[in-house]
Parts: structure tokens; sequence; C-alpha cells
């Protein structure tokens, strides 16, 4: 579930980017020069910078997404096998405990 709207996010910030660029590229166009088509040309630059700083953002969050996964992986292995070595050394108290009473009777 938390993949799901993290991907979402990203997606809804995709698209609003290249609207946003894209309509900034239109209306410095526009401003510019109001009687040639550089509004259309400075539109299609806003999407094209637009997507690749998309695609970097992209490949920078997955990159980091699944080393924070692998993280907790290792994370959990650590937590387990110090649990286990907690009860080993608990079972190795309890023994040496019983012996310390059988030595005293």
């Amino acid at each position: 579930m938390k993949k799901v709207v993290v991907l979402y996010a990203l997606i809804t910030q995709f698209i609003v980017t290249m609207i946003a660029l894209a309509l900034g590229g239109w209306w410095l166009g526009s401003y510019l020069e109001p009687e040639t088509n550089l509004n259309i040309q400075l539109a299609g630059v806003g999407v094209g910078i637009a997507f690749m700083v998309n695609i970097i953002l992209f490949y920078l969050f997955f990159h980091q997404y699944n080393r924070m996964e692998e993280n907790e992986k290792k994370l959990k292995q650590q937590q387990l096998q110090e649990s286990q070595l907690d009860q080993k050394i608990k079972e190795l108290s309890d023994t040496i405990e019983h012996e310390l009473e059988g030595i005293k009777k």
C-alpha cells in the first residue's frame, strides 16, 4: 500500500511539473515575442526539461527506496540474531543456576 501511494505521488508530480513548465514556457514566449511562435518552442523546451528532471527524480527515488528496503531487511535479521543470542544466554544462565544449586546440595 505504501508503495502505491508513493508511486501515485510521483506520477502526480510528473504530470504537474510537465504542465507547469509547459505553461511557463508558453507564457514566457507570449510575453517576450507575442507575434511569433516562440511560445510554442519554449513550451516544448519546458516539457523537455520537465521530462529529464522527472526521469532523474524517479531514478533517485527508486534507488533510495531500494536501499531503504535493504536496510530494513538487514535490521530485521540483526534483531532476529540478537533475540536468538539473548535466548541462548538465558538458557545458559538457567543451566548454570541449576548446576550451582546441584553443587550446593
